[in-house]
């Protein structure tokens, strides 16, 4: 699957907002913090000058971390740092509507931490993908309205419309 630019950059259609689905890392405090985790939302966006800013809202059991990161270009497809070279961040694999898999490294002094992150498309905000049977709804096989997979539950401060993070 060609994925990219002719100029290395992922295409502008992964800017948008994704559910983090599931994480898998090293980081000392992601594994303290994981269990009082509930599912977050990353928003990506490109600058004009094809740089990739990166906005994270982090829900948690009584507030909401947000975050935002500038990720500049390498020259390789997908693949973005910070300014001062401690993250690394690359798109693996997108499909650019319903998943992408992100990884992320970040040196901190001689440690090494990693994470892969599954993301979930979202449509419209707030609304997770639906579960479906090749097409057609499961409503539609007369098994009734299905509850929407993966349905983050947001702190009221992450609660924003999808184009204001």
């Amino acid at each position: 699957m060609s994925w990219c630019h002719s100029t290395g950059d992922i295409l502008p259609q992964f800017a948008g907002t994704w559910h983090v689905t599931a994480v898998v890392a090293n980081c000392s405090v992601f594994m303290k913090m994981k269990d009082q985790m509930k599912s977050s939302i990353a928003t990506f966006s490109f600058t004009p000058e094809g740089d990739l800013l990166m906005k994270l809202a982090m829900p948690t059991l009584d507030k909401c971390q947000k975050f935002e990161l500038l990720f500049q270009q390498t020259g390789q497809a997908g693949h973005y740092v910070d300014a001062q070279e401690k993250k690394d961040l690359r798109v693996v694999e997108t499909d650019y509507s319903s998943y992408a898999i992100v990884r992320e490294l970040h040196h901190s002094g001689q440690e090494l931490n990693a994470a892969l992150q599954l993301l979930s498309g979202c449509h419209e905000w707030g609304q997770a993908p639906r579960a479906t049977v090749g097409r057609e709804p499961l409503a539609g096989q007369g098994l009734g309205s299905p509850p929407p997979l993966g349905s983050p539950h947001w702190h009221p401060t992450c609660r924003q419309p999808r184009n204001s993070i």
